[in-house]
């Protein structure tokens, strides 16, 4: 299990397992090309979808909108603690 928390707050937890997938390797692919489906395909499928969601309410700027920016600034930093997890 990989647990942790970004930058700004964001607690996260997912299983090693998730991300050893074709799916998920060829969705992240086309995530980092700015595939809006992709990217919820992953946030989905990593968070699961109800934790997916308080991501994007997280993220959520005070006139409602929620930075592609931002969310993948997250991504980056639990992606780096999978990354680091796999030491």
């Amino acid at each position: 299990m990989i647990t942790g928390k970004t930058s700004t707050g964001f607690e996260f937890a997912f299983s090693q397992d998730v991300v050893n997938d074709m799916r998920m390797l060829r969705a992240i692919g086309r995530m980092d090309k700015g595939e809006a489906d992709a990217i919820d395909y992953v946030g989905k499928k990593l968070l699961g979808e109800e934790k997916y969601d308080k991501l994007l309410e997280h993220i959520q700027t005070e006139d409602g909108r929620q930075p592609v920016d931002a969310l993948m600034t997250e991504f980056s930093q639990i992606f780096e603690a999978y990354k680091n997890g796999k030491k």
